[in-house]
């Protein structure tokens, strides 16, 4: 059996005006990280303000200009340079605000984290729940998905998103 890598973890998210989901995301995640990357692009509902305010949390600033590969290559930029600071791997965890981890993944994280650097894996696709919430965060309809999304990768320096699907990284 092989010795569990020390793993330095960060989440990272882009959102805009989701104070409530942003809130609640972030509180459930906080404790399983060790850094959380959070772009925000542009918000005026108290978003930034609250982010400003918690530990862990490293707030990139922006104004949304119609790019989500732009705003997720931020986060991947401020990951650059948190990463270049820590010995063994860094693996960085992507959610939208509206995507909440499950309790047992958030339990498991830093094994799994571990686990996917140790075997060579780049990423690792997680069976989603498909939750749609409206601007204020309820819950219009909540469903496990059939789909399996990329959320765990390992960094690697200069790695980004690229086209028009943001959830492709090189």
């Amino acid at each position: 059996m092989s010795t569990q890598p020390s793993v330095y973890i960060v989440y990272a998210m882009m959102q805009q005006d989701r104070l409530e989901s942003v809130r609640q995301n972030i509180m459930r995640v906080l404790p399983f990280v060790d850094a959380a990357v959070i772009v925000d692009n542009g918000s005026t509902d108290g978003t930034r303000e609250w982010l400003r305010q918690q530990e862990k949390v490293v707030l990139v600033e922006r104004v949304w200009n119609d790019s989500f590969v732009e705003g997720r290559n931020a986060y991947l930029r401020t990951i650059d340079g948190l990463a270049v600071g820590h010995p063994g791997a860094t693996v960085f965890c992507t959610a939208d605000d509206d995507e909440l981890y499950s309790d047992t993944l958030l339990q498991h994280l830093r094994s799994l984290a571990g686990e996917v650097y140790l075997d060579d894996i780049n990423f690792l696709r997680i069976r989603v729940k498909d939750t749609e919430t409206d601007w204020n965060g309820d819950v219009l309809r909540s469903q496990i998905g059939d789909w399996y999304k990329p959320l765990i990768y390992v960094w690697e320096p200069g790695i980004r998103y690229v086209g028009v699907n943001n959830s492709e990284v090189h």
